[in-house]
């Protein structure tokens, strides 16, 4: 599957982030981190989605079995996750911003992360 067509689901990407944090590990690794973020699944849950991900080519069976490393960078995720976004949003970024503001509040750290992007946009910044 190319990275063009790559369909992560929620629960997939929850456990790519995890890889990511621990720079890979074995089931039980995966397991009780992803507990510890407070989402309660099955050890055998855990099992599928990594190996779901490793029929993806998002992640691959590394060392003795049971321990998995992520084979694709943050970028590779969100490159995907940005075209399917511009599509709904129909190549708008209004729309995405205003659903994200009307379901979850904004902190102060990503407000101005956001003000930075738009100060540098009106200064001529390119992409």
């Amino acid at each position: 599957m190319t990275k063009k067509n790559l369909k992560i689901s929620p629960g997939e990407m929850e456990l790519l982030n995890i890889l990511w944090d621990i720079d890979g590990g074995t089931i039980s690794q995966v397991h009780k981190e992803h507990t510890a973020r407070g989402n309660q699944v099955s050890y055998a849950t855990i099992q599928t989605r990594l190996n779901r991900l490793v029929g993806k080519g998002a992640a691959k069976r590394v060392g003795f079995p049971g321990q998995y490393r992520a084979m694709l960078n943050p970028e590779d995720v969100s490159d995907v996750a940005f075209e399917r976004i511009e599509k709904l949003c129909g190549g708008s970024i209004a729309p995405l911003m205003s659903h994200l503001h009307a379901k979850r509040s904004f902190d102060k750290d990503e407000i101005a992360i956001l003000e930075q992007i738009i100060a540098e946009y009106k200064k001529g910044g390119s992409r």
